[in-house]
């Protein structure tokens, strides 16, 4: 099993180095799009009970303008609990989650340029214009 990380870690920083010398020249913004396309786009998940929503709210809008909201999405306490192993307490409170509790709510956080690239990137693919397209990821 060891031997299989060690080759998927390979893979990856070779095709990071692949995209690397092929965007030799090109701009910023088209090397970090060919990255997100790559990777996927750079952020963090908070978590926080339904209770907590609105003191999170807040936490992550004194973060601003180094992050903002892209995606919300709610999780019911058999959809989380056990899901992720590094998830099990509530980013607002810091109380462990139970399968008692009501739900939850994650927000995906990102910094306004990477939506923005995010967002060029959809447009690109449904074929319309990066400047006509807003609103929050879905």
């Amino acid at each position: 099993m060891k031997y299989i990380y060690h080759l998927v870690v390979l893979v990856g920083i070779g095709a990071l180095i692949a995209a690397f010398v092929f965007l030799k020249g090109r701009t910023a913004d088209a090397k970090r799009k060919a990255l997100i396309r790559l990777y996927g786009p750079a952020g963090i998940n908070y978590y926080a009970h339904l209770e907590c929503e609105q003191a999170l709210r807040t936490l992550l809008e004194g973060k601003k303008p180094a992050s903002v909201i892209a995606k919300e999405q709610r999780w019911t306490p058999a959809e989380l609990i056990g899901r992720f192993t590094d998830i099990t307490a509530c980013d607002a409170c810091k109380k462990e989650f139970a399968m008692t509790d009501k739900g939850y709510v994650s927000f995906w956080c990102t910094n306004p340029r990477e939506l923005q690239l995010l967002r060029e990137i959809e447009a690109e693919k449904h074929g319309a214009d990066p400047a006509a397209r807003t609103g929050s990821l879905q």
